[in-house]
């Protein structure tokens, strides 16, 4: 990780608001890509985003610098389409 990245993601870690906002907005195309991928329904994954961002803000703590910090908010986005997608799956069962 790069120096400048690192110092974004260490104020984030300090509620810098001013930190948060350009971390949102040097990752939001890449991870908003990724739940398309997934959620097929504009508002659905806009919400889904949503969703995933504010949980990569209130566990940005839980990151200890190894590996890739791009790589571990995939994961959290992944992970929350992934969980929707189980919630909203309707499953119907037959007599």
């Amino acid at each position: 990780m790069n120096e400048r990245l690192m110092g974004l993601v260490q104020q984030c870690k300090s509620n810098d608001r001013l930190a948060q906002k350009q971390l949102y907005a040097k990752y939001k195309n890449t991870l908003f890509a990724i739940v398309r991928r997934y959620i097929k329904d504009p508002f659905e994954a806009e919400d889904i985003f949503v969703q995933g961002m504010y949980k990569i803000f209130s566990k940005i703590d839980s990151y200890d610098y190894r590996g890739s910090f791009e790589g571990w908010m995939k994961r959290i986005i992944v992970n929350e389409c992934l969980m929707h997608l189980r919630k909203s799956k309707n499953i119907k069962f037959t007599d």
